[in-house]
Order: C-alpha cells, then sequence, then structure tokens
C-alpha cells in the first residue's frame, strides 16, 4: 500500500466517469465539473507559481511574462484538440467551422453530428476569461498579496453570476453549457488550492456548501452533487492509500485524460466494426488504451520527428 494525490485519483475517476457514460458501460453523470473543478485547483498550485517567479522583480504588472506562461499553459490544451479536430474532418470529410474555432457550446449541443468537444471549449473560454480579469493590475496584485481572499470573492461573484443568469434566461436548450455559467466551478478548484490552513479549510467549505442551493433554485442535478462532494472532499484528503500495484495505472490515466477524451468516442467506432459484439468494458479499456498511447506518442512527437528526419536524410544519400 502507498499514499496517492487525492486530486489524481479523482482525475483518473473523473475521465472513467465520461467515458463510461458515453459507452454505455456505467452511468457516473459530473465528471466533466470535477475536471474543470481540477483545472482551476492544478492552474494555481502549478502554473501560477511560474508567473509569480518569472515576475518576481518586477515592481508592476508583466504582461509579457504572464502572456508567455499563461498562453504557454492554454496552447498545450488548444493545439492537440486542434490538430485532432482537423484529422477528423479530413478524415470524415466533413466541416464544421465552430469546432475548429472551439465555439459550438454557444451554437447547439451536438453540433457537428457530435463533432465537437465542449468540454474542452468551454474550458479554454474559462481560462481565457480568468486571463483577461488578470490583466487588470489591480486585481493581480490583489491576488499577489492577498490570493486566498481574492479567489473567494471571485469564487462568491462567478456563483452568484450563474444562478442570476439562469433564472433570468433560459439556456437550457444549450444545457448551460456556457463559460460565465461554469467558471465558478473554475473559481472553486482555484479556491482550494489556496486552502492551507484549518480555517481557510472551513471557510472553502462553506463556500462550496452554497453550490447545494441549485438543487432547491433548480432541479437535482447527479452533475452538481457529484461536483459537490468531489470538491469537499478535495479540501479535507489530499492523499488516498491504494495498493502500490494500481497507483502507476491510475496516475497513467488521469495524465492521458486528454487524449482519452478526444478520441474515445473513435476508439467506440472500432470496437463496432468487430464481427461480434463486445462488452461494454472492454471498449471503455480499449479506449482508455488507444487514449494512452496516443498521448505517449504525443509526448514523444519531438524525439519521433528528429527519428524520421535522420532516417530520411540516411535514406536520401
Amino acid at each position: 500500500m502507498a499514499n496517492m494525490d487525492f486530486s489524481v485519483f479523482l482525475r483518473s475517476l473523473s475521465i472513467f466517469a465520461i467515458v463510461a457514460g458515453h459507452l454505455e458501460f456505467l452511468n457516473l453523470p459530473g465528471g466533466s465539473l470535477y475536471l474543470i473543478f481540477l483545472s482551476g485547483f492544478n492552474f494555481v498550485l502549478f502554473t501560477m507559481p511560474k508567473i509569480e517567479y518569472k515576475a518576481l522583480s518586477r515592481s508592476t504588472f508583466n504582461s509579457q511574462v504572464f502572456t508567455e506562461v499563461y498562453f504557454g499553459y492554454i496552447k498545450k490544451i488548444v493545439i492537440p484538440t486542434f490538430l485532432y479536430t482537423c484529422f477528423l474532418f479530413v478524415y470524415l470529410g466533413q466541416f464544421y467551422p465552430a469546432s475548429l474555432l472551439m465555439i459550438s457550446n454557444f451554437i447547439a449541443p451536438m453540433y457537428g453530428e457530435g463533432l465537437s468537444f465542449w468540454f474542452i471549449e468551454i474550458l479554454l473560454q474559462i481560462l481565457l476569461i480568468f486571463g483577461l480579469i488578470f490583466y487588470t493590475n489591480r486585481f493581480y496584485y490583489w491576488f499577489k498579496f492577498n490570493p486566498y481572499s481574492s479567489m473567494f470573492v471571485l469564487y462568491c461573484a462567478f456563483f452568484a453570476i450563474s444562478i442570476v443568469c439562469r433564472i433570468l434566461w433560459d439556456t437550457s436548450d444549450l444545457l448551460n453549457r456556457l463559460p460565465h455559467l461554469m467558471m465558478y466551478v473554475f473559481l472553486g478548484g482555484a479556491l482550494v488550492a489556496l486552502s492551507t490552513s484549518r480555517n481557510k479549510k472551513i471557510l472553502s467549505t462553506m463556500a462550496l456548501s452554497f453550490i447545494s442551493l441549485e438543487f432547491f433554485i433548480f432541479d437535482f442535478n447527479q452533475n452538481v452533487a457529484f461536483l459537490l462532494v468531489t470538491s469537499i472532499v478535495t479540501i479535507w484528503l489530499r492523499t488516498i492509500v491504494l495498493p502500490k500495484a494500481i497507483i502507476p495505472i491510475i496516475t497513467l490515466t488521469a495524465m492521458s485524460s486528454l487524449f482519452i477524451y478526444l478520441t474515445h468516442f473513435q476508439s467506440f467506432s472500432l470496437m463496432k466494426k468487430l464481427p461480434f459484439n463486445s462488452p461494454a468494458i472492454v471498449n471503455v479499456v480499449f479506449a482508455f488504451i488507444v487514449g494512452i498511447i496516443v498521448t505517449q506518442l504525443w509526448k514523444k512527437r519531438t524525439a519521433l520527428k528528429e527519428q524520421c528526419s535522420a532516417q530520411l536524410n540516411k535514406a536520401l544519400k
């Protein structure tokens, strides 16, 4: 037995919930919301310190440093998503511009016959809004000197915006998949990452508990219920004890979540071409294997490019 980062475990569980639901193996709604929450959590833990470190000697907000680090983080999501979308369009002989522009969530839930990735689109839109907020010097320095307080206020503000907007404007035809309605989820993750003391953890628990208001104002929602439970657990449980043998598998799955999400429907299409009906669990496992393989190939693309170039030069000689 060994300790494992609980957020990594939940990231793996969330991508499993998404794929298992889509491939009709197991209904575990809420994985997408928690991944947005976790994006905020990881951004504050791992990306913000890079901005702070590079801008340490500056007495004013360094927009160049911020752009370099911030959009360097965003392009790690945009580039593979854009390239994979282009590949699908070329292979299928179809083209849907809003999918390439990553704004299909503003048009229809099943835009382009499903050839769009709404979760990634919303995450990118949230990151752009978050970036615009940080471009205002006042908020940036408020965050720099009072990180927890500033994120707490921002979380509360966007949670209120989400509730009020849904009361005033019915966006259920878009399944409420809009960045300003889900921004509070990202900020909730950021708030939890900054909850470094017992008092802050208690305050964050109270703040996140207000998510349950959704059940009274709107209908009960399993996605929100999953988010509520997992987000509060993330505050108080930072590690989980698991058998050593499965920790590397869970970690690999979590680190491959982007490509698992991008490729799981196409993996399922391949399985459906078999002359027999494969069990749903087999389809899920195959989708994970494909996503992990594509992730590893993507990570090694530079080495593969150099190797192919060397072999080509050798052949030409």
